[in-house]
């Protein structure tokens, strides 16, 4: 009702508030530190004052000259086999290697590191997601994840019939399109993407739960609709809504998954105990089923901290699998991050 929701705004607001002001403080921090590495090093002998007076002015661009290193996760294959989803992921790290060797510019460097080097030395940037196909047709998802914030940069996705011999070139241009607009540091680093006035939530959508569906399906569709969901909260149009409260995507359950190799549990208390570990405010949960040629969605956008619904949609469409994710999931996706 009307007094959760008012109550849920004044408690987070004074939260993000405390919240954006460490972040913000442990970046002029570390921008500091740096400043006065190379400062020692270049034997500047400017004050210590002047140093402070320079942080402030200098944090947006100090971030985007950061060399920032970028690793590619092995796609997870659904639908094909795990030879081919292996290949997939080999293609796209060798065209995604020659792309940053290639590319030069003065305000964003970037630098390929081996995945299996990543663990040891995590880099800044990881590109997870899904191959797979489903009927006639092949799909790739993809999210580019800042791993110390764990937040979404950018959900791309590409589908074409038959075979996925330039999908992973399409997505591989995608990735150097996201990379060379810099301006991705303002959402994924700095702590306030939106005005100061509004208040930011957290966001992670989780698998659906399978029912009566083959599993294959199942995992397609929820991609799916997680990248819709993703992208309509990285869109333009909806950072330049005029909302009070507005969602930030996060990665939980892949980086999980890839670095620690531990499964989420579906159940609804299971996700919301792990949202509540993970820090999240809001999380995605629900299940896909199937009767003959119809298929049926029910999903539900959880509050973490008080486990109550914020939106919830339910929804069915007969035809085939790509209908339902042209036609159905879209639909799900608006409702779940703007309500019915």
């Amino acid at each position: 009702g009307a007094s959760y929701d008012q109550e849920r705004f004044e408690m987070q607001k004074h939260f993000t508030a405390e919240k954006n002001k460490r972040t913000l403080d442990d970046i002029v921090l570390k921008v500091s530190n740096k400043k006065a590495d190379d400062l020692q090093s270049d034997s500047d002998n400017s004050s210590e004052v002047n140093r402070n007076d320079d942080q402030q002015s200098s944090l947006y661009e100090t971030s985007v000259k950061t060399l920032y290193t970028l690793t590619v996760a092995n796609l997870q294959g659904v639908g094909i086999s795990e030879h081919h989803a292996e290949t997939l992921s080999e293609d796209l790290r060798s065209n995604i290697s020659r792309m940053l060797a290639k590319s030069v510019r003065s305000d964003a460097q970037y630098e390929y590191v081996d995945y299996d080097r990543s663990e040891e030395n995590p880099a800044d940037i990881i590109i997870i997601g899904t191959a797979g196909s489903t009927g006639n047709t092949c799909y790739v998802f993809a999210r580019l994840v800042h791993v110390e914030t764990g937040r979404i940069v950018a959900c791309l996705k590409r589908y074409q019939e038959d075979f996925f011999d330039t999908i992973i070139a399409d997505i591989s241009a995608d990735v150097r399109n996201v990379l060379f607009d810099a301006t991705w540091v303002e959402s994924a680093v700095l702590a306030v993407p939106y005005g100061a006035e509004q208040i930011c939530y957290t966001l992670c959508a989780f698998d659906l739960d399978p029912n009566n569906i083959d599993t294959s399906e199942a995992e397609i569709i929820s991609e799916k609709l997680r990248t819709e969901v993703y992208q309509i909260v990285l869109s333009s149009d909806y950072k330049n809504k005029n909302l009070r409260e507005k969602f930030i995507p996060v990665e939980r359950s892949q980086i999980k998954k890839i670095i620690d190799h531990v499964l989420i549990d579906r159940a609804d208390s299971s996700a919301i105990e792990y949202g509540k570990l993970q820090q999240l405010d809001n999380i995605i949960i629900g299940s896909i089923s199937k009767t003959g040629d119809t298929y049926s969605v029910i999903a539900r956008n959880i509050d973490v901290e008080s486990s109550k619904t914020v939106h919830e949609t339910e929804c069915e469409h007969r035809g085939s699998v790509e209908e339902i994710l042209d036609e159905l999931i879209p639909e799900v996706a608006h409702d779940l991050v703007y309500g019915k």
